[in-house]
């Protein structure tokens, strides 16, 4: 008789587990797509309804100078997979439509998952733990995001106008530190990195066509790193053989 009622009990859990996830991808997928569109909604609207289009040209360049640096990201299918284990799919889908999934929404739903006990690992149990937390980041995040621009806005009307151009250098500054960063990591190819990015947009730059620069150099830097890199992996091995 127990036995009965546990396959009866299982059998519930299984139906119930089937129908959440089914609802998830449902409401994931449809929400996910809705963001895209609303994405370009207002660039739309300002560019062939109100007359605002600057033109292709500026388009594509903004957009390879980005896809220089997070192209990647269309390939890192490892990390999608790992995130989707580790989160469940209702999280991955609130954190692919938010963003900041590695610093912000990964480790939230991490450390509520280690705060209570949720059972089998990938279970439902877990993952609707995992969600929660996602929901909490996203709503902290969100609220004082909302803060930051409002109070920033008033803030950046009443400064100094010396003081406002003071802030075009912010964005070159931080990438500047990052930069820093890496290269403490690994000083001879953040040498290489910055010799290629300083030819390619000063030496080269008369005959590279100013949309392609950004991307180009990005590209180049890319390519001629992982050249290096694999030549003193090559050269290590051979001297360690050497010395063996």
């Amino acid at each position: 008789m127990e036995n009965k009622e546990n396959k009866v009990d299982n059998t519930t859990f299984e139906n119930a587990a089937k129908s959440y996830y089914k609802s998830v991808h449902f409401w994931g997928q449809l929400t996910l797509v809705l963001g895209i569109i609303f994405s370009c909604v207002a660039a739309v609207y300002l560019g062939f309804i109100k007359g605002y289009f600057p033109g292709w040209k500026p388009i594509i360049t903004a957009f390879l100078s980005i896809f220089g640096v997070m192209g990647f990201v269309f390939l890192d299918l490892p990390s999608v997979i790992t995130n989707n284990i580790l989160m469940g799919p209702a999280a991955q889908y609130m954190s692919s439509l938010t963003g900041n999934v590695a610093n912000m929404r990964l480790p939230s739903a991490l450390s509520a998952k280690a705060a209570v006990d949720c059972g089998p690992v990938g279970g439902p149990k877990e993952h609707i733990i995992a969600s929660i937390g996602v929901v909490a980041s996203t709503i902290v995040n969100t609220s004082f995001l909302i803060i930051m621009v409002v109070a920033g806005t008033f803030i950046i009307k009443i400064l100094p106008e010396n003081i406002q151009n003071m802030l075009n250098y912010i964005l070159p500054a931080l990438f500047g530190a990052i930069f820093i960063q890496f290269a403490l990591m690994d000083w001879k190819a953040s040498i290489v990195a910055l010799a290629v990015s300083v030819l390619m947009l000063t030496v080269l730059a008369s005959v590279i066509p100013t949309s392609y620069q950004a991307f180009l150099t990005v590209v180049a830097c890319i390519i001629i790193n992982v050249l290096w890199t694999n030549a003193t992996i090559k050269k290590n091995e051979a001297a360690d053989s050497t010395e063996n």
